[in-house]
């Protein structure tokens, strides 16, 4: 299933957008968000568009906004969700029901909670190519989480490091000075580390009966948005990981053999082939549409042998050449 995001979070992004002076219309229109799926709040569109919002916003007003969205947002414009977090009873809970239920949100990537005896990571993780706009994206979920957790509580929350897997981007100043905490990028994760004591807070409106209550709701909803995955699902996860890994390797991380996962995948009417070109259709448009990165890079990259024979496949994949798809951003 595709990934995608709930609109209160798109809202929020084009609010602090059109405060900086950017054209709402025009944003909408780049990233291919149409105008009338945002009214009302609580739905959901393709998170493809989510990253290329981010790609149109900070192409024209730069990384700093990312800091600026995360900063104005407030735990309680998430409905149940947010109410789940808010009524908690410690800060730990709150970061546990937070991430356990993230994909109410955005199902694009998995939070995880790593508890030691002085410390508490929390990781955000997705798979798939990265862009300029995934990066900002990443930026803005991981301050909302170290500023969520700041707000429900009266006490501090220190913050001891913020990591990125991505390189240092321009405005970077911006994200230091809200967060107040160490910043480190290239760090081959996103995470948060925490010390454990200050988790020990007790949030304002913490009451276990109605975070009981609330978090049942949200649960709900998380069936709803996220039913039990299949195996074509699992095999297409291993390979958004993955994309150049071959059939043994991904049976081998399914814990199934080669062939069982072949005539798993014939069962349903794919193969193993279909998938790896639905993903490297993906992973191309994903680089054409929201990078810069030369066409022969993306080619070799992606396993081509020049950009002719890529271009020929990117036609019947998307019915149009990547120079057509790059001149209409």
């Amino acid at each position: 299933m595709p990934s995608t995001v709930r609109t209160d979070a798109v809202e929020q992004i084009l609010a602090i957008a059109e405060r900086a002076g950017l054209d709402r219309a025009a944003l909408l229109a780049r990233a291919r968000i149409p105008g009338d799926v945002l009214r009302g709040g609580g739905g959901r569109i393709a998170v493809e568009r989510l990253h290329a919002l981010w790609h149109a916003v900070t192409r024209d007003a730069g990384r700093a906004l990312t800091s600026k969205v995360a900063a104005h947002a407030r735990v309680e414009g998430f409905g149940p969700y947010g109410f789940s977090i808010l009524t908690a009873p410690t800060a730990l809970d709150a970061l546990r029901t937070a991430t356990e239920h993230y994909p109410v949100i955005n199902d694009d990537g998995r939070w995880s909670v790593e508890l030691g005896a002085s410390r508490v990571v929390a990781r955000w993780a997705r798979a798939g190519a990265a862009t300029a706009g995934v990066d900002a994206a990443s930026e803005s979920i991981v301050a909302h989480f170290v500023l969520g957790l700041r707000s429900i509580v009266d006490g501090p929350i220190r913050v001891d490091e913020v990591r990125f897997a991505h390189a240092a981007p321009r405005g970077v100043r911006a994200l230091e000075e809200v967060l107040r905490a160490p910043l480190v990028f290239d760090a081959g994760e996103n995470a948060i580390v925490l010390p454990r004591a200050d988790l020990d807070a007790v949030p304002r409106l913490a009451s276990a009966p109605m975070h009981a209550f609330v978090t049942g709701f949200v649960r709900d909803e998380l069936a709803r948005i996220a039913p039990e995955r299949t195996f074509v699902d699992h095999v297409a996860d291993a390979l958004a990981a993955r994309p150049d890994a071959r059939a043994s390797r991904i049976a081998a991380e399914l814990g199934v053999t080669e062939r069982t996962l072949r005539r798993r995948l014939a069962d349903t009417g794919t193969s193993f082939r279909a998938l790896v070109d639905a993903r490297r259709a993906a992973i191309a448009l994903d680089r054409v549409e929201h990078t810069d990165d030369a066409i022969t890079r993306i080619a070799i990259e992606l396993g081509f042998t020049d950009a002719s024979a890529f271009a020929r496949a990117f036609r019947r994949w998307h019915g149009r050449s990547p120079s057509k798809v790059r001149d209409a951003r």
